[in-house]
């Protein structure tokens, strides 16, 4: 995880008019039959948060052509990874299409009823989408879109401090909370206190050492709402006690 969280920070980066490009050139790839080159023409755009770019590589991962792209080990889980990305994104077709997979419990996503009816009405805003995705479960964990990827990815002014608080209740909701640190690419300590982290279902995202004065404050405002949603639900105290816990192992480890 923390290698592939530094790589994403370099990626918030606002659109430009290539976007409109490599979405022309993925269609034309896509129809005269060249799946791998239309998927490549897609990717960059999708990891950076394009949600349309995101829905069209759900489909060709999803759907009849999936098996012509080799490289991609499990389609059908990251195709899942893009379509639940796009629905949090606000695109309502994508909405409309996990409402499906929720209604008949396809593609590694539990039944529930509660869930299809929710994205079903296709909400406007992302504070009532956060609302469906507190209802998604998973049979498939890995099909679950990391914290990173939903809050760490996309345009640079999503990353107002005032949306801090947002981005760490979409988390939250995702099931996936988050503690983001500023530092260098990691070392194998930083790989080790990830691991220890996520035994306690919690993500420890590493965001790069290039001081920026607007995401310091979103980093701040997210942390200190990731801090109350969790201990709301484990505790008072209950990250700064895992947190000395971790410490101590890592550190045992070192010595």
């Amino acid at each position: 995880m923390l290698k592939r969280t530094v790589g994403l920070m370099l990626l918030i980066v606002c659109f430009n008019a290539r976007a409109d490009k490599f979405l022309d050139e993925g269609r034309q790839h896509y129809e005269a039959g060249r799946y791998t080159e239309a998927y490549m023409a897609w990717w960059g755009g999708a990891i950076q948060g394009d949600s349309e770019k995101q829905e069209l590589l759900a489909d060709l991962l999803l759907g009849p052509h999936k098996h012509a792209l080799k490289r991609i080990r499990n389609p059908r889980r990251e195709g899942m990874r893009y379509l639940y990305r796009a629905a949090i994104g606000g695109r309502r077709s994508a909405m409309l299409s996990l409402a499906e997979a929720s209604r008949s419990g396809l593609l590694g996503v539990e039944r529930r009823a509660d869930a299809a009816a929710c994205w079903s009405k296709a909400p406007a805003s992302l504070q009532d989408r956060i609302a469906c995705v507190e209802l998604m479960e998973f049979r498939d964990r890995e099909a679950r879109a990391s914290c990173s990827e939903l809050a760490l990815v996309g345009r640079s002014e999503v990353h107002d401090k005032n949306r801090g608080p947002l981005f760490a209740k979409l988390c939250i909701a995702n099931k996936t909370p988050a503690l983001l640190v500023p530092g260098a690419p990691p070392s194998a300590q930083d790989l080790r206190r990830e691991r220890e982290y996520a035994k306690h279902g919690i993500e420890w995202v590493i965001t790069g050492d290039v001081y920026d004065g607007d995401f310091e404050k979103f980093r701040d405002s997210f942390n200190d709402a990731i801090v109350a949603g969790v201990e709301a639900e484990r505790g008072r105290g209950y990250l700064e006690r895992i947190s000395k816990e971790i410490d101590r192992r890592v550190e045992s480890v070192q010595r």
